[in-house]
C-alpha cells in the first residue's frame, strides 16, 4: 500500500492518506518506523504500527489524565476502560506509567492521608475507607495509616468537640454529646477514642433549661393545666435532651 501524502496535525499526530482511506499516527512512530522516507507498508505492517499507536494512545491519555493530580492504579484503569481502551493497553499503559514513576500507590496513599490531615477533619477510619475502595494493597494502606497515631487522633477529636461545641450552644448538654458522639463517627474516629473524650463531657446548659422550660410552659399552657401540664413539660424538655427535670 503507497502512502500517498502527509500532513502533520496540531496535535503532535500525523495523517497518513492510502488510496481509499487514512490513518492519524504518533509522530514518534512516523520517526521510528521512518515513514517520511518509506512510502510503501504492507498490510501487516500497517496492522503492527496501528496496535503500537493504539498503545501509544492509551498512554497519552493516562499521562494526561494523571498530570492534573495524583491517581491511584483503580483509578487510572476505570477511566481508561470509559475511553473503551483494551484491557491490554490499559495494562501496558499501567505499567510504563508505574515505571516512570507517575503512578505509585504508596505515594498516592500518603498524599492523600495529607491532604485529609492538613484540609479536613477525617479521621482514621474514612480515610481507611476511601483507600480500600480505591482498591489499595492492605499493606500499604496499613503502612501509610500508622503516621495517623493514636496522639494524633486523640487530639482531632479534641479540637473537633471543641469547635462544636462552641456553635452549638442552643443544645443542651445531653443533646450536644449525642451530636458530638454521631459526627465523630461519621468522621471516621474510632469509638474508644470518642467515648475516652466525651465520658466527662457536660456543658452548664442551667440557662438555655430555664429559658426552653418558660417557652414550652408558654406554649402548653393554653390547651393544659396541672399534672398534666406539666408531665407534658417533660415530655417536650426530655425530647430537647433535658432529661433531669
Amino acid at each position: 500500500m503507497e502512502i500517498k501524502k502527509f500532513k502533520k496535525q496540531t496535535n503532535g499526530m500525523y495523517k497518513l492518506q492510502f488510496d481509499t482511506f487514512s490513518v492519524l499516527l504518533h509522530e514518534d512512530l512516523i520517526l521510528k518506523y521512518n515513514l517520511l522516507i518509506k512510502k510503501d507498508l504492507t498490510i501487516e505492517e500497517l496492522d503492527n504500527i496501528r496496535d503500537e499507536n493504539n498503545k501509544y494512545e492509551a498512554y497519552n491519555i493516562g499521562l494526561k489524565y494523571i498530570k492534573t493530580r495524583l491517581r491511584s492504579t483503580t483509578e487510572i484503569r476505570k477511566y481508561l476502560e470509559k475511553k473503551a481502551i483494551s484491557d491490554e493497553d490499559i495494562d501496558f499503559t499501567c505499567n510504563l506509567l508505574e515505571k516512570q514513576g507517575y503512578l505509585d500507590d504508596t505515594l498516592y496513599a500518603t498524599s492523600y492521608l495529607h491532604d485529609k490531615i492538613n484540609m479536613s477533619y477525617d479521621g482514621p477510619l474514612k480515610i481507611k475507607k476511601y483507600l480500600i475502595e480505591n482498591m489499595i494493597d492492605d499493606k500499604i494502606i496499613d503502612s501509610t495509616l500508622k503516621e495517623f497515631t493514636s496522639e494524633l487522633e486523640d487530639e482531632r477529636v479534641k479540637k473537633i468537640i471543641s469547635k462544636i461545641s462552641k456553635t452549638n450552644k442552643n443544645k443542651s448538654s445531653n443533646s450536644l454529646k449525642l451530636k458530638l458522639k454521631q459526627q465523630l463517627i461519621n468522621l471516621g474516629y474510632n469509638l474508644d477514642v470518642i467515648n475516652n473524650n466525651l465520658i466527662d463531657f457536660k456543658i452548664d446548659d442551667s440557662l438555655l433549661r430555664e429559658k426552653e422550660y418558660e417557652k414550652i410552659k408558654k406554649q402548653l399552657m393554653k390547651k393544659y393545666s396541672g399534672k398534666e401540664l406539666e408531665y407534658k413539660i417533660k415530655q417536650k424538655m426530655y425530647q430537647k435532651g433535658f432529661f433531669n427535670m
